[in-house]
């Protein structure tokens, strides 16, 4: 699935600040946000994410 988000610019600059801290693509770091999201909502969702 492919998402567009449009993010304010100040949030758009934290979020690839933060993906570069941690070593990763804002892209990768998006994906790695939801699934733990979710996976507080619903934990056998985040252990089924698979990464492409």
């Amino acid at each position: 699935m492919n998402v567009s988000i449009n993010f304010p610019d100040e949030l758009e600059n934290a979020l690839r600040l933060t993906a570069a801290a941690a070593g990763t693509d804002v892209g990768t770091f998006v994906k790695q946000i939801v699934a733990e999201r979710l996976a507080e909502r619903e934990p056998s969702v985040g252990a089924s994410v698979c990464w492409r």
